[in-house]
């Protein structure tokens, strides 16, 4: 898979799985712009280097991915040297406080960081990608956006926003072979070395989250779809609905929730909606036969 005269913009590219991407897509032919906060300036310099040995000479810029009047600025600027076709928004941060001890302010960076920069970014560069029926992006998720972890409210929830900006946005640029993934990537990086011991970080290699990045980013790239690439696997992740319990009006009380819950919780088969449009119209045609009426 190659990708040459197409030009990438990556954010948190200095970090470990940014980096990672950005030397293989370098390897595979992409002109380069990358983006990374100034605290991370070091580790660009770094990357600048061995980018260089592969002949690759990146736009590098360094800014406040909190501040969103510098990001426009910054998309702007990119704009005006030419069009974007690629975007990884892998830029993040992680911030773990239990819930009681979270302020405002750290709710606040975590949503700049994660959220806002990529919608600032994802905003500037889609116009473009519209006009030029060709486009890919990349939104770096987490599985706790799905699964929740202990500490983790504030970086559970920036990530859930991405996935439903995915979802939504998969929908709009589809006729336009503009294609919106996610990829919820874990493996043994700077970020998580606190988080998993010694003896099991190496079997979260980040080879298969760079190959996972790639495809995402490529030609046969899908459309709208949830990946996890951790441990050696990838898998799609998904909110789906499970088998329904259609309740008579007789039956809508507390009470008998409470009472059928283990007929509710985890009832298979579950069922997968293409949209919330999708799956309004699935309810509508499920309450119209429950009720004996068509609406067909």
């Amino acid at each position: 898979m190659r990708f040459d005269n197409q030009r990438a913009l990556i954010s948190g590219a200095a970090g470990d799985l940014g980096r990672a991407c950005t030397l293989a897509l370098a390897e595979r032919g992409a002109t380069l712009v990358l983006v990374d906060r100034p605290e991370a300036a070091e580790n660009m310099a770094y990357l600048r280097q061995s980018l260089a040995t592969l002949g690759c000479e990146p736009r590098c810029i360094s800014l406040d991915l909190a501040d969103s009047q510098a990001v426009a600025a910054m998309a702007e600027e990119v704009l005006a040297e030419g069009p974007v076709d690629l975007l990884l928004n892998s830029a993040g941060i992680r911030v773990a406080k239990p819930f009681g001890q979270l302020t405002l302010a750290d709710w606040r960076a975590q949503m700049a960081v994660d959220l806002d920069a990529a919608f600032l970014l994802t905003q500037a560069f889609w116009p473009g990608m519209l006009a030029r029926k060709y486009g890919r992006v990349l939104m770096m998720s987490a599985a706790t956006a799905l699964f929740g972890d202990p500490d983790m409210c504030a970086y559970g929830s920036a990530k859930a926003a991405l996935l439903g900006l995915t979802a939504s946005l998969a929908k709009e640029g589809a006729e336009h072979n503009v294609h919106v993934n996610s990829l919820s990537a874990l493996a043994a990086t700077s970020m998580t070395a606190g988080h998993l011991a010694p003896q099991v970080q190496e079997l979260f290699p980040k080879e298969l989250c760079t190959a996972a990045m790639l495809f995402l980013l490529g030609c046969k790239a899908p459309n709208g779809h949830h990946l996890q690439a951790a441990g050696g696997s990838i898998s799609e992740l998904c909110l789906a609905e499970y088998r329904h319990l259609y309740l008579l009006p007789e039956q809508r009380t507390p009470e008998i929730l409470a009472q059928r819950w283990g007929d509710i919780v985890r009832a298979y088969p579950v069922l997968e909606h293409g949209s919330g449009e999708e799956q309004t119209l699935a309810l509508a045609r499920r309450a119209a036969r429950e009720m004996g009426v068509s609406i067909d």
